[in-house]
């Protein structure tokens, strides 16, 4: 007995469906496995392309194009057999971001972080901050930058995949991106691992605090210490000769803003103003000057539009001195 064609081609597309979703769970399974700090170890690229990827709200994203950006992740060391990684847009003249991992028991992800205090205090104390909302998650060849809540409650900001790309090969591998991007189910496959992660580091984290109750203590007071010394370092700067004379030029320039008056001019024309001792000025429409507000202000007689060798004569007072200190007046 003959199988009809359409009932061969719908049973193969179910045998694809099927197969590329038993390979998706292996493979998210195995990405749970291996902690961030060990898919870290395992990188072998330094830069990545970034694949255009925008959040149309809830867990749903659309892809057009790549490459035309690239990132560098530079690993190093960090508290023993760990790793961190600075990571920075190419050509970019920014400090690069730090990003260390989120737990030593079982690392699910990496959190943007820096050290507290000078290079002597970091040598010193080895005191770290965490940025908790900014995280990255490497899960075989795609790196992803993530605006967090929680494992739960994230945004996927930017993907990279490993590698430079550029000329022909960056136009060829654009016209793909969509359809190499969908094929990918990036939030899918990133929520699956993320939940295993953390069920793991959940399992391992009460083990390793008890084991490490004495490291976690001297991190606490280590703390307490940096922050008691850069507290000093910044009172002994402000008492210091440099530091007074920052203050006191910041005093200045405070009460040289408390003597001033902001005319905003909405009146749907340029207008010309002339203050007692002063010069004429024109402000255009929609656009603002300051005067000292310890003289008095009039309209001039002369025109915005007036040249040659008219004078500026008083007309209309806009405001007489020391009646709007500090503040603003809207000429309308």
């Amino acid at each position: 007995m003959s199988i009809p064609v359409d009932k061969i081609i719908l049973a193969n597309k179910k045998m694809k469906r099927l197969t590329l979703l038993l390979l998706t769970l292996l493979g998210t399974t195995y990405f749970a496995q291996e902690d961030q700090v060990t898919k870290l170890k395992n990188l072998s690229e330094t830069t990545f392309a970034k694949y255009v990827i925008e959040h149309e709200g809830g867990n749903e994203y659309s892809f057009n194009g790549c490459c035309a950006d690239h990132y560098t992740i530079e690993k190093s060391s960090f508290r023993g057999d760990y790793l961190k990684f600075d990571f920075l847009r190419k050509g970019s003249s920014l400090t690069p971001g730090m990003y260390v991992p989120d737990e030593e028991a079982f690392p699910a992800t990496f959190v943007r972080a820096r050290y507290e205090g000078n290079q002597e205090m970091i040598e010193k104390y080895d005191v770290i901050e965490r940025f908790n909302e900014d995280r990255i998650v490497f899960l075989g060849e795609w790196v992803y930058v993530l605006e967090w809540n929680s494992k739960d409650d994230f945004v996927i900001d930017k993907v990279l995949r490993a590698g430079e790309v550029s000329g022909a090969q960056a136009v060829k591998a654009s016209f793909k991106a969509k359809k190499l991007m969908k094929q990918a189910d990036h939030y899918a496959t990133l929520k699956t691992y993320l939940d295993k992660a953390f069920a793991k580091q959940a399992e391992l984290l009460p083990t390793w605090q008890k084991e490490n109750s004495a490291l976690i203590q001297k991190r606490l007071e280590n703390k307490k210490k940096v922050l008691a010394e850069i507290n000093g370092y910044n009172d002994a700067f402000w008492e210091s000769e440099e530091g007074q004379a920052i203050l006191q030029n910041n005093k200045n320039y405070e009460n040289a803003q408390k003597s001033l008056v902001k005319i905003v001019n909405n009146s749907g024309h340029s207008i010309r103003l002339v203050g007692d001792g002063h010069g004429a000025t024109t402000i255009e429409n929609g656009q603002s000057k300051k005067f000292s507000c310890d003289i008095n202000v009039y309209y001039s007689t002369r025109g915005p539009e007036e040249t040659g060798a008219i004078a500026d004569g008083k007309a209309d007072l806009v405001y007489s001195a020391n009646s709007k200190c500090n503040g603003e007046l809207e000429i309308k």
